[in-house]
């Protein structure tokens, strides 16, 4: 991939609002404890789920520990039109590490109304690592978002393959990545002082 890395946050190490397990919101969306993320509140996955920060050696991860779910749950991020307009008809390539994570794309037209690519779609195993990577491409010709600083493009997560209801457990996701091109390249992102400032 030609461009590195324009998700938010790509070591999970941003946590202004803390790192300690809390209870997952009932908020739908929307809910970050994490900077740039929010799972799917209690509304929508049922359950008393939480969430933390895993520190595992140099690895910051994001830690979902789901407890009697009623339906899937996921993590989302969501990028502005600014970030993702000059991508539009690039073929982009998405990673993440977890254990069997499947992945949902939306795309918000010039009107703001989302328009989905991928739906709780299997992302494909790198070998044996824990790396998961999917592709697509924005149509092109596509204006993203109604101005500059509206939603461009939302990303889930699902934990489990969208199993439905999840099954009780804990589920890390670690090193997101989205770049051009159809192969994920090695997971990098900003030094922490640029990674901060853009997370105010």
């Amino acid at each position: 991939g030609g461009l590195r890395n324009i998700i938010r946050n790509p070591f999970f190490r941003i946590w202004q609002q803390g790192t300690t397990q809390i209870a997952v919101p009932p908020t739908t969306n929307d809910a970050f404890y994490m900077d740039g993320y929010s799972p799917r509140g209690t509304a929508g996955s049922g359950g008393s789920p939480t969430q933390e920060q895993f520190i595992d050696g140099n690895i910051y991860k994001y830690r979902f520990i789901a407890n009697s779910c009623t339906s899937s749950s996921l993590l989302r991020t969501v990028l502005e039109a600014n970030d993702v307009n000059p991508y539009v008809g690039i073929p982009m390539c998405v990673s993440i590490y977890g254990s069997t994570v499947a992945l949902t794309i939306t795309y918000y037209n010039s009107s703001d109304t989302g328009i989905g690519l991928i739906t709780a779609q299997p992302m494909t195993q790198i070998g044996t690592t824990g790396r998961y990577f999917s592709t697509f491409t924005l149509p092109a010709g596509t204006q993203i978002g109604s101005t500059g600083n509206e939603r461009g493009l939302a990303i889930q997560f699902f934990f489990n393959n969208a199993q439905s209801p999840l099954a009780d457990g804990t589920y890390d996701l670690w090193n997101p990545q989205l770049e051009t091109g159809t192969t994920p390249t090695a997971h990098c992102g900003p030094n922490f002082s640029d990674d901060l400032a853009r997370n105010q």
